[in-house]
């Protein structure tokens, strides 16, 4: 999924009880005590960046301007940057995809609740486009320290690798997309914990993986964010992939680097979202790479007509997509030894729903066994898309998917 992880560089409100969490071990006052209260004092950007110099090791290299923006700004700010960045058919083609795997309701105007999500959620944002770090009004101003420092790190990483031209170069490349997307938030989530606990963002290490924690904080915070807690499980899911998983990603990382070296992870950056799911692939020397997968004409003309371009699917689509007929364990093991895909839209007959081909390559022949042997459990039912699997290599399967092939 593209469009949620090309956007914006956010700071979510939903994820900063996590680091609020991580940074208040302390012990308890005397019971017979006066409580302390403090007033919030709004944080100043300068104050910020020079914390995050020290805890980062990254000196910046130019001044950050800073403005505000109201909940209205802000939704014209998304609304447009939705423009800039997909055409209304490829927009359409991508819903369309969702609806067909069953990841988002038949009726679902994907490009309303991805506006009403992000004007909820958004607490600040680095905008690269103005250099500019941007803080929602209505946050309060206990929350806007975490969020400025979530956002400065956006600014120093774009100091350092300019962002846009790394996006413009992954525009058609969905799955690279996602997974740079994981670096940039997974480092930016690690560095605002490290700097709320006031350590070298490298001790972060030490609390192991804390994505069950931030999985936690979502939970609990659903109550003030309803937009959120409405959005089907696959928006939500992937929106809150490049900070969750990106967080561990980023935490294996610094097991054996130092965060400063950040400059050499956003020069060549994880390509898959297997990378950002399987670290370990991402520091093999060289990193493993997609193997590489297209449709002869042969397989085209037997399927049908294509609507519109072929896509990477990844590793984390995939495993959604299975989530929603087999159980989570089942999945993930499915999952396990992708190499490759492309994922195709084909047209719709008239008064039929459309179809997507998915041709995936595997690392071995067993892989792709032990995916077509769990695909096989697919259960039927009118509330799920059939599936049909063939193989036609060892080491390849192809799925055909659609509520029209029963």
């Amino acid at each position: 999924m593209r469009l949620t992880h090309r956007l914006i560089v956010l700071g979510w409100i939903t994820l900063i009880p996590a680091a609020v969490l991580l940074a208040q071990p302390l012990p308890a006052p005397p019971e017979d005590a006066p409580p302390v209260v403090a007033a919030p004092v709004e944080p100043k950007i300068e104050d910020v960046l020079a914390k995050l110099e020290k805890i980062t090791g990254l000196a910046r290299k130019a001044p950050v301007a800073s403005r505000k923006m109201n909940r209205d700004e802000i939704r014209a700010y998304v609304l447009e940057r939705l423009r800039e960045e997909f055409d209304a058919e490829d927009l359409d083609q991508e819903e369309r995809i969702y609806r067909v795997l069953g990841l988002v309701p038949p009726q679902s105007d994907l490009r309303r609740t991805l506006v009403d999500m992000y004007t909820e959620q958004v607490g600040g944002f680095y905008d690269p486009k103005s250099k500019a770090y941007v803080i929602a009004d209505w946050i309060d101003a206990g929350l806007q320290e975490p969020v400025m420092a979530h956002e400065l790190v956006h600014a120093l990483q774009d100091q350092y690798v300019p962002v846009e031209p790394v996006q413009e170069r992954l525009r058609d490349n969905d799955d690279a997309s996602r997974a740079y997307a994981a670096l940039l938030e997974g480092s930016a989530s690690l560095a605002m914990i490290a700097y709320m606990m006031n350590t070298p963002v490298e001790e972060t290490t030490r609390l192991g993986d804390i994505s069950w924690l931030m999985q936690m904080a979502m939970q609990q915070s659903q109550d003030q964010t309803p937009v959120f807690a409405a959005a089907p499980q696959f928006l939500k899911e992937s929106m809150l992939f490049p900070y969750i998983r990106g967080s561990e990603f980023v935490r294996r990382l610094l097991e054996t680097r130092k965060f400063n070296t950040l400059e050499q992870w956003l020069v060549s950056p994880p390509a898959t979202t297997e990378q950002i799911l399987n670290p370990e692939k991402y520091l093999a020397v060289p990193p493993e790479p997609a193997l590489p997968v297209s449709w002869s004409v042969d397989e085209l003309l037997t399927l049908g007509r294509s609507d519109g371009r072929s896509r990477q699917g990844g590793q984390m689509l995939l495993q959604q997509f299975l989530r929603t007929g087999l159980p989570k364990e089942t999945a993930e093991a499915a999952s396990a030894g992708w190499g490759g895909d492309s994922l195709q839209l084909l047209a719709a007959a008239e008064g039929q729903g459309g179809q997507v081909a998915w041709k995936i390559r595997w690392d071995t022949p067993a892989a792709a066994a032990r995916f077509a042997a769990a695909v096989g459990q697919w259960p039927a039912g009118p509330d799920k898309p059939a599936v049909q699997v063939s193989t036609p290599a060892p080491d390849l399967t192809i799925l055909r998917i659609g509520r029209s092939l029963r």
